[in-house]
């Protein structure tokens, strides 16, 4: 058999959409010579806000910083339990930690991979000292954020969302940030709107939290007060580069989305009646963005190692959960989470972005087959 060249994913294969255009663009810019804060990133919070049907929208420093920001505006610090899914990136414990709460890890549905909106129930009637939820929009899907907020009011819990992998997903309607306190998003460059380096954001329906977060992440100075520093805060700005990129690129998210859709229909008919794999759950009212294209597999290891072989990259979001990572060890009990550990040896990340030819499909698809047998 040929040996294949198919990337888990390439950012390349978008340029020619945008590229010339944006190049202008950034020209301007470079004239202009505001590289920090400015129009720019005015004009790429007024277009995310919008984008996300809110008002308010506050650039920063990457997604990570979004969530501290967050955080610290909403008044979680030192003993503050924070829950969140331990099926994550360590960005969102870590967030946690460094404004001095305690990360309270939750099991995940076993259909979705997302959190589990009755185990946070569960363990927040345990908790000492609530502070916040935390969940996690994964691979695209938005968790089940109805019945997070209701139990969240129920127990006097702030709710932030991590839309990091999530720009532009719905569930029921509603999209990240438009019945909690506030929704963070990351725009690394592999995200379905990704900038030309680090850079994120945070959105909320409330003005004054926005307001706080615009300062804090700006040393603590209210706006237009170059030496007057009202708190301590940080420099977590976004630099009107990346602004400048990520208000172009918001021009085709929606394009690249449906880009998105047709090729995860397309995975799921190549991928039919493949025993041995489960394709990825749609749940019910959920409109996802496919930020990737993720299945659960037996023998999963020896699928990935077989598909290297024949030139097909695969990934794994995430080989080791967040409640048995080394950094956690000292940080409190490591809970049994059954379903997040399960998932942990068989999720396993296809060939995934919007310029994916239909023949890449598939080849991936016919590999796994021949696996399979």
């Amino acid at each position: 058999m040929k040996k294949l060249n198919i990337p888990l994913m390439n950012l390349a294969d978008a340029y020619a959409d945008y590229r010339g255009a944006l190049m202008e663009e950034l020209n301007a810019q470079i004239d202009e010579c505001r590289f920090i804060g400015g129009t720019a990133v005015a004009r790429f919070e007024a277009a995310w806000a919008a984008y996300c049907g809110l008002p308010w929208a506050a650039g920063c420093s990457n997604g990570t910083d979004a969530l501290v920001l967050a955080l610290e505006a909403l008044g979680i610090g030192a003993g503050d339990e924070v829950f969140l899914p331990a099926n994550s990136f360590i960005a969102t414990a870590e967030a946690v930690c460094r404004v001095s709460a305690k990360p309270v890890f939750c099991d995940v549905e076993e259909a979705t991979g997302l959190m589990d909106a009755a185990y946070f129930a569960e363990a927040v009637k345990k908790s000492g000292k609530p502070g916040a939820v935390i969940p996690v929009h994964l691979y695209g899907q938005m968790a089940d954020i109805e019945a997070i907020v209701q139990i969240a009011a129920e127990n006097g819990l702030k709710v932030i969302e991590d839309a990091a992998q999530a720009h532009g997903a719905r569930r029921n309607g509603l999209g990240p940030g438009q019945i909690s306190d506030a929704a963070t998003f990351s725009f690394y460059p592999g995200k379905n709107l990704g900038a030309w380096g680090d850079a994120g954001a945070v959105v909320s329906r409330h003005e004054e939290l926005l307001c706080k977060i615009k300062m804090i992440r700006d040393h603590g100075r209210e706006k237009g007060g170059k030496y007057l520093h009202l708190i301590l805060g940080h420099n977590h700005r976004m630099d009107a580069i990346q602004a400048t990129v990520l208000c172009h690129k918001l021009l085709y998210l929606d394009a690249w989305a449906e880009k998105r859709r047709g090729l995860a229909q397309m995975y799921g008919e190549v991928l039919a009646d493949i025993e041995g794999i489960a394709r990825p759950i749609t749940a019910a009212g959920s409109e996802p963005v496919w930020y990737v294209y993720t299945i659960t597999a037996e023998r999963r290891d020896e699928l990935a190692a077989y598909l290297k072989d024949r030139g097909i990259a695969t990934g794994i979001y995430y080989p080791l959960p967040l409640h048995r990572q080394p950094a956690f060890r000292d940080r409190g009990a490591m809970p049994f989470l059954p379903v997040t550990e399960d998932l942990a040896g068989k999720i396993l990340s296809l060939p995934f972005w919007p310029e994916m030819t239909q023949d890449m499909v598939r080849a991936v698809g016919m590999a796994m087959r021949e696996f399979y047998g």
